[in-house]
């Protein structure tokens, strides 16, 4: 086994396990301090705990924070700490941005921006001196120069952040969905010969894998702001270092749909930045999810309106729709991120 799978291997299974330790851990604090959240897509709204985020980042902080050791210690070269460094900054100012934001209940839309914008400040200071290309299919090479990371790395930290942020309201929907996100992001940074882009990405899915287990139907633990803002900018943050820019554009087109379809009704009734329109959906006595809305306002309420002429639409079947279509979009990032290396 080589240093690089050595090290891949040891943090994928050290954020496992310290997730595994965490997420029971802090489902009984919250119910110990009654941090409970009503679970909106369920008939009886039952409470459930909600300091799923903080177990996510604790558990993501300690791997890395083991693993950088050990680099040191054993002095690993496959690891750039000045290309991890600055990315684990950016995610973690968005994690805390997100623990503020559960806290305080944010109602100036625009905030989410904002701190994006300023997290991303560490990854622009070391992507500065660096020549950056982006690479289109089809496309002469776009050269940016000083402009890549004033412009693309605070693009994508905004969006790959409140991407998951605008659809997690349903059991195991943003963790599944960010479980193949992070999968097919890892494949495509090991076909770019990518150690820390790797290393961010199993650490995170290892992490991700966990919070799945606790957060699918029916969910035990809620992640909160928190947890969807720093799992998108992790995202975000390791395609960056990887150099997986297109892959991760491709992966994440269903969030982008999500939103534009989300923006479609705040324009119509003149709501932009104020609020947008509510993913869940009402629920029956026996576990049938309708839509509120007669158009579709998102991808949500897409499932909701046409899938339920061939099926019952429950919670459980409308987060397997979209996972489903999450992993389509992945296995095309992939194929597309091999034609162009091959």
């Amino acid at each position: 086994m080589s240093e690089t799978q050595l090290l891949i291997t040891c943090v994928f299974i050290l954020s496992f396990g310290f997730s595994w330790w965490l997420f029971p851990l802090f489902i009984r604090m919250a119910r110990s301090k009654k941090v409970l959240l009503e679970d909106m897509n369920k008939f009886k709204k039952p409470k459930v705990p909600g300091l799923g985020g903080l177990a996510l980042v604790s558990a993501f902080g300690l791997a890395t924070t083991f693993m950088i050791s050990t680099k040191t210690i054993f002095d690993l070269n496959s690891l750039s700490l000045e290309l991890l460094y600055p990315a684990l900054l950016t995610v973690f100012i968005m994690a805390f941005g997100g623990f503020v934001d559960d806290v305080l209940i944010l109602t100036f839309r625009p905030a989410k921006i904002i701190l994006a914008i300023v997290a991303s400040v560490p990854m622009i200071n070391t992507f500065y001196h660096i020549k950056q290309t982006i690479f289109l299919p089809y496309l002469p090479e776009i050269h940016l120069g000083g402009f890549y990371p004033l412009l693309i790395i605070p693009l994508f930290i905004v969006f790959g952040s409140n991407a998951i942020n605008i659809m997690a309201d349903f059991d195991g929907l943003s963790p599944g969905n960010s479980v193949i996100i992070t999968a097919g992001l890892f494949v495509c940074a090991w076909l770019s010969g990518s150690p820390t882009g790797m290393f961010i990405f199993a650490t995170l899915g290892g992490t991700l894998i966990v919070l799945y287990i606790f957060n699918k139907y029916p969910a035990k633990i809620f992640t909160g702001n928190i947890g969807t803002l720093f799992i998108g900018s992790v995202l975000a943050a390791g395609a960056l270092v990887s150099n997986v820019k297109l892959p991760f554009l491709i992966i994440m087109i269903p969030y982008a749909v999500h939103f534009l379809l989300q923006q479609r009704r705040s324009l119509k009734h003149k709501t932009l930045f104020k609020e947008r329109p509510r993913e869940r959906g009402l629920v029956s006595k026996n576990g049938e999810l309708k839509s509120e809305y007669t158009q579709s306002y998102g991808l949500t309420h897409f499932v909701m309106i046409y899938f339920r002429r061939f099926m019952k639409v429950t919670e459980k079947r409308l987060v397997y729709s979209i996972m489903c279509i999450q992993l389509l979009f992945a296995i095309v990032a992939v194929f597309v991120h091999i034609g162009r290396i091959y």
